[in-house]
């Protein structure tokens, strides 16, 4: 990359960074010009000095005149009138990059419900983007909760739930942002203005601006964060530096004021976008002892191997990862200049993956790729009223993209795959692929060298010091230290030549000092330094009550013995319903058009459900509640009410109603009573396994128990996290431990496709939905999550609760007969009332005692109530189901 190129990026990431140090207080004049006079002001430090660098490294942001001058000169007024800047400043270009990303950002009010407003407010919070999503919703709405309390983006803290504006604007914000100023103070001076530190230069950034709002104007909503608006501004501008490079104008002063109208109207810019299609079958076609181990291991090889991509594909342009957009999930899309050499460097790029793929894995993974040409003013959507021009972007790289999938192979790569390669080779026993295989450790078959690799990859994954990720060149790793030297085993391959490496940070130091480093990350961590790329947020939770006797690890048997009642797992696949059509349209509506459906807003929703499913996930599954400025306690469960043991029901007590609301579905899980009835909070953990959490969907395995409950609080906080707006459906297949893991996916993933198909009407507003749906055991088990909470748990499964758990008369054998009359009448599409009130007038219990009789004449008028309705039927053959599954044990063992 370019020296220039380099400065103008730090240029447009630093240019607004005055706002943050401005509001520190102590300072006084323009942003811009407290912003230049802070940057000046850092002396070059060398005391992070594990990464190769000496005290001759250390830099003077003063004498970095290019960077200072975008920072100062960042608005037009202040750029005209400037004496002593070349025609070809670097000012320029960050000037009209600043523009167009403020034109993507910032979007006057309207029906607010009072009257316009002008002027700053600097106390204002930030707004969720999904505040303008599917619709504007109101500040003045006393149920609205769209803004966020200020915070640094820590991993550690808890889920930043959006809250009511007046609960987020605080009088210590003078505290927070002199912690922001410390922090940006501390980490610049650390660094380089090199291409290496590009990336830490987002991440500091991002983990200090993510919650600050960019425009604090009273008019403008105040959804797209600092941090946003200063990494779309670098990537306008770096993208806008090579354009104009190959049209060879160097005149950017011209450009700016002189030609704005063509710099505007010309398509400088290509959306690009990436897909990578056979994930989920590369990651679930494995069948071995350990398969669990196996299945992580190699779901996190895909995403460490997605971001590699990602940073190859950049370097190879020349870029940044200012313009990556978006990347998750095994689809990625990015802004790029509309050059000759960037559309020649995709070809070729895009040309040796596959050939990597099909070479390391046959036809297993396949990338397709498209991109379109566009103008700043359709990226910006400046031209609102044509809803069409900027959705019409993300439809025509579609189109691309599904086009190359009906079409993936040239003739000469059929010709080669048909030749094959199983001469001298035999079947893997892991991928079942035809490689060169070896014997396992403890004969426990033969493996590939890319599944032995992740046997060993999948030891060091979950060891908790183990969180540095390493990328090193193969070529020039045979002259590492004899010390450094690595054993097959020991690495993954990537593409492009390179050998992935986990390792503790302290020898991340050392390999930093080697010829063969390329590139690190870091999980779960923000850090700066030494071509240090992007951190990587996994929900790499995997925990479990019971573990493996042998191993000492959670295992898909250790899982299952950890369950309430019966020892089953459970897989849950879940996905955000209509995602790509949210990327099209979610920001236009009929009353305001497309005016909030720019680039901008497109970025930040893909920015924040990547931390929802990526890094917020894990806290769901542990239970976060949320930050503690909420205003509402989040409740974990949906809790039901519970009859005491010895027959006495529980409302003829006087504390019936507090003991009542707060006892759990499962009420053997999180919660128990203590000697007075109350309910404690237990200190458990689920047992739970996150296989994969990407963009927008997860697998996960786990005790069957918790999944359900898991289910729950996913869905809750994610209603939460995006105020309604966005949903999912879910798939939670029932399975043996030993079952093989291929089939729980494939299978799981088709009563996913299930609850997609879901209709419901929903209760608060009485119109029919569609989505939103929860699948359990079988496709005909389907129903909206409102439906499943209210009317299969809250009624049917706490009628069948209160009732047996009241008697000592009955056991499993008066539900199996119940429940096969219900599947009876089901399968049959008949039903005999006859036959259901005479098996209900046996079921009368011996004890005549009120409260018994009188729970008992409650739950068969219930029955014999829902019985012939087909759908509140099959609802209560899901709640018997689940009381079934939840008692086997325990009647077992009493």
């Amino acid at each position: 990359m370019e020296k220039r190129q380099v400065q103008l990026i730090y240029g447009s990431l630093l240019h607004d960074i005055g706002k943050a140090v401005q509001r520190a207080g102590g300072e006084g004049g323009t942003h811009s010009k407290i912003g230049e006079d802070f940057i000046a002001s850092l002396d070059g430090n060398s005391s992070v000095e594990g990464d190769g660098r000496t005290k001759d490294d250390a830099i003077h942001w003063a004498e970095e005149t290019e960077i200072l001058n975008c920072i100062r000169y960042h608005h037009g007024a202040a750029l005209k009138r400037a004496k002593d800047l070349a025609p070809d400043s670097l000012a320029y270009l960050s000037y009209i990059a600043d523009n167009m990303a403020s034109a993507a950002d910032r979007r006057d009010k309207e029906n607010e419900g009072e009257e316009q407003k002008f002027g700053f407010d600097s106390s204002v919070p930030l707004a969720s983007v999904f505040k303008v999503f599917n619709g504007v919703s109101k500040d003045n709405d006393e149920e609205g909760k769209w803004h966020f309390v200020r915070q640094i983006l820590n991993p550690e803290n808890p889920i930043p739930y959006p809250e009511n504006r007046a609960a987020c604007q605080r009088e210590n914000d003078e505290i927070f942002y002199t912690e922001v100023k410390r922090n940006l103070r501390e980490n610049l001076r650390g660094m380089e203005i090199r291409e290496e530190y590009i990336s830490s230069l987002l991440s500091l950034l991002e983990a200090n601006l993510s919650f600050i709002p960019s425009s604090t104007a009273v008019q403008e909503q105040e959804d797209i964060s600092l941090y946003d608006h200063l990494k779309l501004t670098a990537a306008f501008s770096e993208c806008l530096f090579q354009y104009l490079e190959e049209k060879n104008i160097s005149d950017y002063k011209s450009y700016v004021f002189e030609q704005v109208e063509e710099a505007w109207d010309t398509p400088s810019f290509l959306l690009y976008s990436m897909d990578v299609s056979g994930i989920q079958s590369f990651i679930y076609t494995i069948s071995s002892k350990g398969a669990l181990k196996g299945l992580r291991a190699r779901s996190f090889y895909l995403e460490i191997m997605m971001e590699h991509v990602m940073d190859e594909l950049l370097e190879r342009l020349s870029l940044s990862r200012a313009s990556l957009l978006y990347q998750g999930g095994g689809h990625a899309y990015l802004l790029l200049p509309n050059t000759e050499k960037i559309r020649t460097s995709l070809k070729s790029f895009k040309a040796e993956l596959n050939q990597w793929f099909l070479k390391k894995f046959d036809i297993s993974l396949f990338m397709a790729d498209g991109y379109t040409e566009c103008s700043a003013n359709v990226l910006c959507n400046k031209d609102a009223g044509n809803t069409e021009s900027y959705a019409a972007l993300y439809r025509r790289v579609s189109e691309e993209i599904s086009k190359q999938k009906r079409a993936r192979y040239t003739a000469k790569d059929i010709l080669s795959l048909n030749q094959g390669k199983t001469s001298g080779g035999r079947e893997c026993s892991i991928c079942h692929r035809m490689e060169n295989v070896e014997t396992l450790p403890d004969h426990r078959g033969e493996a590939c060298p890319i599944c032995r690799a992740l046997e060993s990859f999948a030891k060091a994954l979950f060891q908790e010091k183990k969180n540095s990720f390493i990328i090193l060149d193969q070529e020039k790793l045979k002259n590492a230290k004899a010390n450094m030297k690595l054993k097959n085993e020991q690495y993954l391959p990537l593409p492009s030549n390179r050998l992935l490496l986990v390792e503790e940070e302290k020898e991340l130091i050392k390999w930093m000092k080697e010829e063969a480093y390329v590139r690190s990350y870091i999980k779960n961590e923000y850090k700066t330094g030494n071509k240090l790329s992007t951190k990587l947020w996994i929900a790499d939770y995997a925990e479990s009550e019971e573990l493996d006797e042998e191993t000492k690890t959670v295992t898909f048997q250790s899982l299952a013995k950890s369950a309430k009642g019966i020892e089953r797992l459970s897989v849950l696949r879940a996905d955000v319903d209509d995602l790509g059509a949210s990327f099209v349209s979610g920001f236009r509506n009929p009353e305001l058009g497309g005016r909030f459906n720019t680039l901008s807003r497109t970025s930040t929703l893909s920015r924040q459900l990547s931390l929802f499913f990526k890094l917020y996930l894990k806290k769901v599954i542990q239970g976060d509640e949320g930050s503690s400025h909420s205003g509402t306690k989040k409740e974990l469960y949906h809790f039901y009410k519970e009859v005491e043991i010895f027959g006495k029901a529980a409302d003829d007590r006087e504390d019936a109603k507090e003991t009542n609301s707060r006892k759990t579905f499962f009420d053997e899980g999180f919660w128990k009573e203590d000697k007075e009835n109350q309910p404690v909070r237990k200190q458990e953990k689920r047992s739970i396994a996150v296989v994969y959490s990407g963009g927008d969907d997860v697998f996960l395995v786990g005790a069957w128990n918790d999944v359900i409950d898991v289910a729950l609080d996913l869905q809750e906080a994610f209603r939460r996290f995006t105020g309604g707006k966005l949903h999912f459906s879910a798939g939670i297949g029932f399975y043996s431990p030993s079952f093989p893991i291929h089939r729980m996916a494939v299978e799981t993933g088709e009563l996913e496709d299930s609850a997609k198909r879901v209709e419901w009407q929903n209760p608060d507003t009485n119109i029919l939905e569609k989505k939103n749906g929860i699948c359990l055991f079988e496709e005909k088990e389907s129903y909206s999550f409102t439906q499943f909470r209210t009317t299969v748990l809250g009624e049917k499964y706490e009628k069948i609760e209160r009732f047996f758990r009241s008697t000592h008369d009955y056991g499993k054998v008066f539900l199996y007969r119940l429940l096969e009359m219900l599947r009876e009448a089901r399968d049959r599409n008949g039903f005999n009332r006859a036959k259901l009130a005479y098996y209900l007038s046996r079921m009368e219990p011996k004890d005549k005692g009120e409260s018994i009789q009188s729970l008992y004449q409650d739950f068969a008028q219930a029955v014999y109530t829902w019985a012939p309705r087909e759908k509140e039927r099959n609802e209560l053959i899901l709640a018997i189901y689940l009381y079934v599954y939840l008692i086997r044990e325990r009647e077992q063992k009493s």
